[in-house]
């Protein structure tokens, strides 16, 4: 799995973009680690 920095860079998006889309519902992420609110996509 690849952290949202590194998705988002693979992806040439921000991380905020990856956030809103993970609002809308249109780009989920695999994994989400609530004790450290990081996310792997």
């Amino acid at each position: 799995m690849l952290s949202i920095g590194a998705f988002a860079q693979i992806g040439q998006v921000t991380h905020r973009i990856l956030r809103h889309w993970d609002t809308a519902g249109l780009l989920v992420p695999a994994h989400v680690d609530e004790s450290a609110s990081t996310t792997s996509r």
